[in-house]
């Protein structure tokens, strides 16, 4: 059984100054919650469990953990009262929910990657890697991003830095529960703020240095689309007449 664990308590002020009221996993795309997406994309073939994290007021005024049972049933709902040092802390809310043994994916819940997730977890597991990186190619500082070495192992990655042209879509494979755990929480002993944020690509740098086989699995730009900013949305409108999750 493979695990994703999806930190979804993240603000939407851009899309409320525009005058949307919902959470941003709620807010319509051609007729889907921006979270379906997100949940479609990393839905693996085999045996998974869901772990969400998402803000107590959202569940409370929204309902929002009725729309993610029914969108990833056995879901577990883990909750924030209040904003955290940013997404990595999030993520490690649901600290007693991942197994440590099981293989874990963290993905962010604003995207949809059109081939999914299963061909990144086949060729890493192919590869025998401890942690393995969806990336695309951009050089936008508003991405995280990696540096590989010549036989194309990833060597260092960073937060809001274009260190190369190798830029995360925010998709992140373990071997192991346990190793996300122990890369995210020397993180934050070593204090690691971008922004004065926690980041999760950055706590990958930890497991590195201990010499965990990081490698990448690059996808074709046409099969990224972040949904995260409202522009990114209105891309997607351009881009897409009906829903791709309808086809």
């Amino acid at each position: 059984m493979i695990q994703i664990l999806m930190p979804i308590a993240g603000s939407a002020r851009p899309f409320h100054e525009m005058g949307q009221k919902f959470p941003k996993p709620l807010i319509e795309v051609l007729g889907h919650p921006m979270v379906e997406y997100a949940i479609r994309s990393s839905r693996p073939a085999g045996d998974h469990r869901f772990i969400f994290v998402t803000n107590a007021a959202d569940r409370q005024e929204f309902h929002l953990d009725s729309v993610l049972k029914l969108l990833a049933p056995g879901c577990t709902i883990v909750q924030t009262e209040k904003p955290t040092g940013g997404a990595l802390c999030t993520a490690l809310l649901a600290v007693d929910h991942i197994d440590r043994e099981a293989p874990l994916l963290v993905c962010n819940g604003d995207q949809w990657t059109a081939r999914g997730i299963q061909p990144a977890l086949d060729d890493f597991r192919a590869r025998d890697l401890d942690v393995g990186i969806v990336t695309f190619t951009s050089m936008h500082p508003r991405w995280s991003f990696v540096r590989t070495d010549e036989d194309g192992m990833v060597v260092e990655t960073a937060e809001k830095n274009p260190i190369s042209n190798h830029a995360t879509v925010g998709a992140y494979y373990y071997r192991n529960g346990g190793m996300f755990v122990r890369g995210a929480e020397k993180s934050l002993l070593k204090n690691t703020l971008v922004n004065n944020q926690f980041f999760i690509v950055p706590s990958i740098n930890q497991l590195i240095l201990e010499g965990a086989r990081v490698g990448q699995h690059k996808i074709p730009n046409a099969e990224f689309h972040p949904l995260g900013i409202p522009e990114d949305v209105s891309h997607f409108l351009d881009h897409f007449q009906t829903s791709p999750l309808d086809q």
